[in-house]
């Protein structure tokens, strides 16, 4: 197994840790941004920004979506 493949399956329980979490108690914004970060590593790219300049339109609008519904449970 690869890093790239233990850094997506590391981001990918992140993600899975962040959403049991807000299931039970309500995630902090470091949380919430933290969560973000991960989904970013699932899509394999650096940041949002990377995402945002060089996605195609379906993949930013389903990114958009995630990222809407993590920072709904922290604010």
């Amino acid at each position: 197994m690869s890093n790239n493949d233990i850094d997506n399956i590391s981001a990918f329980a992140t993600l899975h840790r962040y959403m049991q979490l807000s299931q039970s108690s309500k995630p902090t914004v470091e949380q919430a941004e933290a969560a973000i970060v991960s989904l970013c590593q699932v899509y394999g790219i650096n940041d949002e920004f990377e995402l945002l300049s060089h996605g195609d339109k379906e993949l930013i609008e389903h990114y958009n979506k995630i990222k809407k519904r993590i920072m709904y449970y922290a604010l």
